[in-house]
This record gives C-alpha cells, sequence and structure tokens, in this order.
C-alpha cells in the first residue's frame, strides 16, 4: 500500500532460575510520528542555514563595495 511505519522493537530476555533463557518478551512501538518531526526539523533548519548563508552574503556585499569607495577615497585625497 505504499504506507510507511517506524517502529521501535525492544527485547528481554526472560530467564530460568539457573539462569538459562527461556523465552523473549518484546514490545514494539510505533514511532512513525517522531521520525517524522524528526526529518520536518532538519529540513527546516537546512532552510535556515540556506537563508543564513543568502543574508549574510547580502549583507557583506555592500560592506565591500564601501570598503573599495573609501580606499579610492584615501589614495585620491592621501
Amino acid at each position: 500500500s505504499g504506507l510507511e511505519m517506524w517502529a521501535e522493537t525492544r527485547t528481554m530476555p526472560i530467564l530460568a532460575s539457573d539462569g538459562r533463557v527461556t523465552s523473549t518478551l518484546s514490545i514494539s512501538l510505533d514511532v512513525t510520528a517522531t521520525v517524522r518531526y524528526q526529518r520536518q526539523v532538519e529540513e527546516r533548519n537546512r532552510d535556515l542555514k540556506d537563508f543564513n548563508y543568502m543574508i549574510s552574503h547580502d549583507l557583506k556585499a555592500p560592506l565591500f563595495t564601501i570598503k573599495g569607495m573609501v580606499t579610492i577615497l584615501r589614495e585620491d585625497f592621501a
């Protein structure tokens, strides 16, 4: 059906009085919502990182231009 489900399974041995494993007890938990939420957080973090890079670049460009102009003015009026 294409349904994706994530499960976490924990298994514990059941021991006899002499220490032998006689059986096991397993519990499975549906952690699909947790995995989906984690993926969304990771995607949003990537988006924020890209946005921060773009903003940082856009803010630095005018500063480099001003710095270049100041250098030219210093040379001309030294």
